[in-house]
């Protein structure tokens, strides 16, 4: 009689979790996919305004990892290029918040750090909510 009951019993465990893998499965793919500006949007948003001049941007006349940088690509890919380093840490943090003029403040910092130094260099913009870049806004930002 014992055998039943715990088949049932297993069963019943085996039916929550599955539906709970699915529901949670669902909820964690969700937000991403819904959210205006994930990573991969910010990042498609940047590179198609990689033309803005060095000159035009805020704090940005004269940065840039050599003399020949006039672009904010330039300017971006000189330090990107320090990935291909790959006995330092490398990443990327790419974000954007909401800012109460109803815009939205993106930013995309690209990080190292080994033994000799720890820096951080990086641009922000804003735009509002139909992804539209105010091309005036991006400023320079950085250390290191």
């Amino acid at each position: 009689m014992k055998k039943p009951i715990i088949l049932i019993f297993v069963s019943a465990i085996a039916a929550l979790f599955v539906g709970t893998q699915i529901s949670f499965a669902d909820k964690m793919a969700s937000p991403l996919l819904a959210s205006p500006l994930s990573e991969k949007t910010i990042l498609a948003i940047l590179m198609a305004n990689l033309d803005i001049p060095l000159k035009d941007a805020a704090h940005c006349d004269g940065v840039g990892i050599d003399e020949h940088d006039r672009t904010i690509g330039d300017y971006l890919s000189g330090f990107w290029s320090f990935h291909t380093n790959k006995k330092s840490k490398n990443w990327l943090e790419i974000n954007a918040t909401k800012s109460a003029k109803n815009l939205y403040l993106a930013k995309l910092m690209i990080y190292q750090k080994n033994e000799v130094e720890s820096w951080g260099w990086g641009v922000s913009f804003e735009l509002d909510n139909n992804k539209k870049v105010n091309r005036n806004s991006f400023t320079c930002l950085g250390a290191g």
